[in-house]
């Protein structure tokens, strides 16, 4: 009874009143949304960052605004779906990158290529680990092969990252890449790092190939120890 009656007050309301209400019920979508986004996990987490477009870095397509963004419009923040983990058991981290900037930002990385480790001279994606003693610790090359050191990137390699936009990657570490870092049990303060130092090279053209417009492929350029998120403490048995 009460639908029917709301239909009849929308059947004879005339069409000003109508689109004064639309007007109002969109307000309250506009006002009432961000807040709503952060508690419905699909949409706070964004898109997988594997998942984002691959734009084609020939030199051809890129935004003019990204020529001038800040530098620290890159943010990275980490978290983990568990902070304690039985021993034997994989570790699942999930990094968020943040775009603050109004230009969009390429970034580089393969996640399987990420490493368990800091040691400031490898690029892509990688996690500092300290002990509660303050001990460094990171799984050994022979577990783990730095991530090729990229100064021309395939487009599989990039992702772009639109504008005061964010996306979230998924890493999973296996017990025994846990083991091999030193992760055996305890706790342990985990840092994820973004770290690349190169624009990328334009790849060479043919002959009846015009000239590119952009000197190079336009991959988001970090400092020299990258962009680091915030830390987070994982406990790794009783």
């Amino acid at each position: 009874m009460a639908y029917e009656r709301f239909r009849g007050l929308v059947n004879e309301s005339d069409s000003v009143t109508r689109i004064i209400a639309g007007v109002a019920l969109l307000l309250l979508l506009v006002i009432a949304l961000p807040s709503l986004v952060p508690s419905i996990p699909g949409l706070a987490n964004g898109a997988a960052c594997d998942a984002l477009y691959s734009p084609n870095a020939n030199g051809n397509h890129q935004s003019l605004m990204a020529l001038n963004a800040d530098p620290t419009s890159l943010h990275l923040e980490l978290a983990a779906p568990a902070l304690i983990i039985p021993s034997g058991q994989p570790l699942t981290l999930a990094v968020r990158f943040i775009n603050e900037s109004t230009a969009p930002i390429t970034l580089a990385f393969v996640p399987d290529e990420s490493v368990f480790r800091f040691t400031g001279s490898e690029s892509g994606l990688m996690f500092s680990i300290i002990t509660a003693s303050g001990a460094v610790l990171g799984e050994p090359q022979t577990v783990k092969l730095p991530a090729p050191i990229r100064q021309q990137f395939p487009q599989p390699v990039l992702h772009l990252l639109s504008p005061r936009q964010h996306c979230t990657q998924s890493i999973t570490i296996a017990p025994n890449r846990l083991a091999a870092a030193g992760m055996a049990s305890g706790q342990f303060q985990l840092v994820a790092v973004y770290r690349n130092l190169y624009t990328g090279v334009v790849p060479a053209i043919g002959a009846l190939t015009p000239t590119p417009i952009f000197g190079n492929q336009g991959v988001w350029v970090t400092a020299s120890d990258g962009v680091r998120s915030n830390p987070i403490i994982i406990s790794i048995g009783s």
